[in-house]
């Protein structure tokens, strides 16, 4: 049986306004979720970078003082002596910079509050002094002259 034209129910314009009132809230909320997570995935990006530089910057630096056969602080310049080379670090406008040999002081790019020597039991500590999100971040080396650095800079010294 057909049933007449007259009796097929249809949308008011209430229940059609309403539904498009839902769809546009929950794009709304999709949109804005999405942007949340962009910001976060950016952020996290941002921070993984800065934390790859300094880990970079970190690990050189120590196998810097590592590899050294002397180190000496004077007048806020810390002197890394190798056998071949000297690597010199020093603070100048709240950035550490570097020069390595005969080259130039360069920028290092992180800034630094402090460098300094301090004697514990005998052992020399230097002291590199970041600012880290509103606190001071300390970096230690314990230097103590061994045998291996006696002989080192003998046996360099022959040649």
């Amino acid at each position: 049986m057909m049933r007449p034209a007259n009796n097929i129910a249809a949308f008011t314009l209430f229940e059609v306004t309403m539904v498009l009132a839902i769809m546009g809230i929950l794009v709304s909320i999709i949109a804005i979720t999405l942007n949340r997570f962009n910001e976060q995935l950016k952020n996290s990006t941002k921070v993984q970078a800065e934390l790859n530089d300094w880990y970079l910057f970190r690990s050189n630096l120590w196998r810097e003082l590592y590899q050294s056969d002397s180190l000496k602080l004077n007048k806020d310049i810390l002197a890394i002596y190798h056998s071949s080379d000297s690597v010199l670090y020093t603070i100048e406008d709240d950035t550490l910079k570097r020069k390595s040999g005969k080259l130039d002081w360069t920028s290092t790019h992180f800034e630094a509050s402090g460098l300094r020597e301090e004697i514990l039991d005998g052992k020399h500590i230097f002291v590199f002094e970041f600012p880290w999100k509103n606190e001071v971040m300390h970096l230690r080396y314990s230097s103590k002259k061994t045998i291996k650095n006696q002989e080192d800079t003998y046996f360099d010294s022959l040649q």
